[in-house]
């Protein structure tokens, strides 16, 4: 399911962007979390213009690595020491 927050946005705009901060201590969510998150992302599939991945954790960066060219829209990592030009991109005007 589509978050309130994330329909509300999508009636003003027609991108959206994402900062996510994943802390050191994360290990995985769990498994129906996952797929829920997985099925409510089609959704939105197209909306989205760009992500920011904050995260000192191996296998997200990983994982990000492998998977982010297969979502649309353009996707960075950062390290938790640049979580504030994460932010600063992120907050950038979109195109």
């Amino acid at each position: 399911m589509v978050t309130r927050d994330i329909e509300d946005k999508l009636t003003r705009h027609a991108k959206l962007a994402m900062y996510c901060e994943v802390s050191a201590d994360y290990t995985a969510a769990s498994l129906d979390a996952a797929w829920e998150d997985w099925k409510s992302s089609f959704s939105t599939w197209f909306h989205w213009e760009r992500g920011a991945i904050v995260t000192d954790v191996v296998w997200m960066v990983w994982a990000t690595r492998f998977f982010g060219p297969l979502f649309p829209g353009e996707w960075r990592l950062y390290p938790h020491v640049d979580a504030a030009a994460a932010r600063r991109w992120i907050e950038q005007p979109q195109r």
